[in-house]
């Protein structure tokens, strides 16, 4: 249970920081937005992760037995969280991608990097040096 709590854990902040430094980025204007596809899939995870471990305390910890309506709310839990991860990081990216290419970004495809379906995307400001 401990592995499980320690990978949610730096599920969480993973995404939690690419938010962070995504949204902080465009909203200061930087020269430089990096959007990190691949953390947004962890969302997804964390949420998962999270109904994981709640059963194993649940039933674990606490030795009680699951209802039939504490079986189907975990399951739905366990169900967003499998879609948000697979909608969440095509989502945020067009929407991400709309608001940088409106305030004057444009995408620098020598720093921007895809490695199977995670991809770091880098936009700056129109105008400065896209650099290899």
């Amino acid at each position: 249970m401990t592995c499980f709590c320690a990978i949610t854990v730096f599920c969480a902040y993973s995404f939690g920081t690419a938010l962070f430094a995504t949204v902080s980025a465009i909203s200061h204007d930087s020269l430089r937005v990096v959007f990190d596809q691949g953390a947004f899939y962890l969302l997804g995870a964390t949420i998962g992760l999270l109904a994981l471990i709640w059963i194993m305390i649940y039933q674990g910890i606490l030795m009680r037995e699951l209802t039939k309506k504490l079986t189907s709310w975990f399951s739905r839990i366990a169900v967003t969280g499998i879609l948000t991860a697979f909608i969440l990081p095509v989502v945020s990216h067009v929407v991400v991608e709309k608001i940088v290419l409106n305030k004057g970004y444009e995408i620098c495809t020598a720093e921007t990097s895809t490695w199977f379906y995670l991809s770091e995307i880098v936009y700056l400001k129109v105008g400065s040096a896209c650099l290899p």
